[in-house]
């Protein structure tokens, strides 16, 4: 009886305990905020959010012709490091436009 009462008792603990993933959505704002925040601080916003997603599609891109590369054998891995190191490059650029735009 009182193992029937102990499970009844600890779904409702961890249920009540466990919100439904708001508090990591609370802790970021939208990006639509974080840009205008950046405008505050006197920085273009269209020029900022135009050159991150530039550096996210180049990251992506770069991402994709590792894999392809990965996937096949012999010089490909050379041909993939070198991709690997393309993309560290532009996460690199990217984190230092977000690091501008947040000082």
């Amino acid at each position: 009886m009182q193992g029937k009462q102990a499970a009844a008792i600890i779904p409702a603990v961890t249920v009540a305990s466990a919100p439904s993933g708001s508090a990591q959505d609370a802790s970021l704002p939208p990006v639509g905020e974080r840009l205008e925040s950046g405008a505050m601080l006197g920085l273009p916003v269209g020029l900022l959010s135009v050159s991150v997603r530039k550096l996210d599609k180049k990251l992506r891109k770069l991402a994709k012709k590792k894999r392809k590369c990965l996937k096949k054998n012999g010089k490909y891995h050379k041909k993939a490091e070198k991709y690997r190191k393309k993309a560290e490059k532009v996460q690199r650029q990217f984190d230092k436009l977000i690091y501008q735009a947040s000082a």
